[in-house]
């Protein structure tokens, strides 16, 4: 078991992706949540790194370089639909994230996912779509 801290986790998302959706605030929450081992010590919390990274990245690789971008469900709205031709909206995801098909958490009101695994999961979608025509 490899423990780091909360700070060092949110610094490996930010150093693959600056507009991450994770803080440490939730980074300590989601630990709590899904049973990952942890020990809050006064300046800061120690969270086992493996299961961690299982857990919010289940479905994708666990290399520092398969860090995968993670995002509130409006913002994956937006990004998706800035960068693609076919638009979405939160229905359609939230169709996703109750197949099981996309990994993602609730904090607070928000909901954060796996954006990668949503854009893989929309291209099959559409590249099936365009094939039965």
């Amino acid at each position: 078991m490899k423990l780091v801290t909360s700070g060092y986790l949110l610094r490996l998302f930010k150093e693959h992706d600056k507009n991450t959706s994770l803080t440490r605030p939730n980074i300590r929450l989601f630990a709590q949540r899904y049973g990952i081992f942890y020990e809050a010590h006064e300046k800061a919390w120690l969270i086992d790194f493996d299961a961690f990274m299982k857990t919010i990245i289940p479905k994708e690789c666990h290399t520092v370089n398969g860090i995968s971008r993670i995002r509130r469900i409006n913002e994956a709205v937006k990004i998706y639909n800035e960068s693609h031709s076919k638009q979405i909206n939160r229905e359609k995801i939230e169709q996703y994230l109750n197949s099981g098909k996309i990994s993602y958490y609730r904090y607070a009101n928000e909901i954060i996912l796996n954006y990668d695994e949503l854009e893989k999961q929309l291209e099959r979608y559409y590249n099936r779509k365009r094939k039965k025509k």
